[in-house]
């Protein structure tokens, strides 16, 4: 059987394409070539790329667009895939002139994405909507004294755009406060009105609900909880797939809103004083535990959009449940001295072919990282 040609857009984000290209690399019908706005990409050298092709950052996206083009022609490639948030992004901004010559995945409309992308907008709507989240505080440009003056704490002070709790360059990333004063000084102090909002601080775990949906109509998702707590609130990489029907209701509940069309990953939080789930966040795009949706769970999302796109059917999309977590986490999990009850996980439960799948690009990463 012939391979279908993919063409897989990368910006910068290294593992957000790592594993988006460890999951279309296990779909075997497809054939995968790699655009890349990155001159050092450590996946020109992956072993599941076909052929790589780079177009400079700094020139214009009539230009790109026209290099994309010819690079269509010349590997007859049928799906363009972006990776990270802003590939998801170009792509949104310019799918009329790209499905000129090429099929891109299922996308929202550019309103709900940036709704979705952007942590005040996504608060106003949920609240707008009555759609449960955490007590927020989204514009911090007027009257911040007087909109605290009944906050509860503790709260969190959080970018607007980011991920993984982290911030723009050189900005804060999620930071916690106990004390009023304190919280309006730093605001102050580094100029945080415009792009940051104020969230009460819950008390419990996070959930990630992980999803596909075709015109506002639910196609299929993975529910999973983090097992292995990281510092600064980053996500989990060992998770557990897990049933939670609170979770599906209330997801669908904001997706259908938006009339969300493709894949999003949205961050819950289990509140243990009044034991509701309330929404946090939405990523907009795929995220970096899509393999274990995939190794676990049975759910190749990257695979399947790229199945949309081609409108081919889709086939056996409801989950299994079980633990997850790759290697290279694990090693350093099972190792590590400042971790205490560690959770037990079986040689089934550990992904391996996710770190051989892109050994290379993961060794010369690792090299540029410490030498540059």
């Amino acid at each position: 059987m012939r391979k279908v040609p993919i063409l897989l857009l990368e910006y910068s984000n290294y593992l957000l394409t790592a594993n988006t290209l460890y999951c279309l690399g296990q779909y075997k019908q497809f054939e995968i070539h790699l655009l890349s706005r990155n001159a050092k990409s450590p996946f020109r050298f992956s072993q599941l790329v076909k052929s790589f092709h780079y177009f400079p950052k700094g020139e214009p996206d009539v230009s790109f667009l026209d290099f994309a083009k010819k690079v269509t022609q010349k590997t007859n490639a049928k799906v363009l895939v972006p990776t990270s948030a802003p590939s998801f992004r170009f792509l949104i901004q310019n799918q009329e002139v790209i499905e000129q010559f090429i099929k891109v995945i299922p996308l929202p409309e550019l309103e709900a994405y940036e709704i979705a992308a952007e942590k005040g907008k996504l608060a106003k709507f949920l609240l707008e909507n009555q759609i449960p989240t955490p007590s927020t505080l989204y514009n911090l440009t007027e009257n911040l004294e007087q909109q605290l003056a009944n906050f509860p704490f503790p709260v969190l002070l959080k970018p607007k755009v980011g991920s993984g709790g982290q911030g723009a360059l050189k900005k804060p990333g999620i930071t916690r406060f106990d004390d009023k004063a304190k919280l309006i000084s730093f605001i102050r102090q580094h100029h945080l009105e415009e792009g940051y909002i104020i969230q009460h601080f819950i008390d419990g775990y996070v959930i990630g609900c992980n999803v596909l949906y075709k015109e506002g109509k639910l196609v299929t998702y993975t529910i999973q909880k983090g097992l292995v707590l990281r510092d600064n609130f980053a996500c989990s990489l060992g998770i557990e797939f897990i049933n939670n029907h609170e979770v599906v209701e209330l997801v669908d509940n904001l997706m259908s809103k938006l009339k969300w069309n493709g894949v999003a990953n949205l961050d819950l939080i289990f509140d243990n004083k009044n034991k509701t789930v309330k929404i946090l966040e939405v990523n907009p795009r795929f995220w970096v535990t899509v393999g274990g949706s995939m190794f676990t769970a049975n759910i190749n999302f990257p695979a399947l959009v790229c199945l949309m796109a081609l409108n081919q059917p889709l086939e056996n999309i409801d989950y299994k449940l079980g633990k997850y977590i790759p290697l290279s986490a694990f090693v350093e999990y099972k190792f590590s001295s400042s971790i205490v009850n560690k959770v037990k996980f079986s040689w089934k439960e550990i992904d391996s072919r996710h770190y051989f799948s892109n050994f290379i690009p993961r060794v010369y990463n690792l090299y540029s990282q410490k030498f540059g």
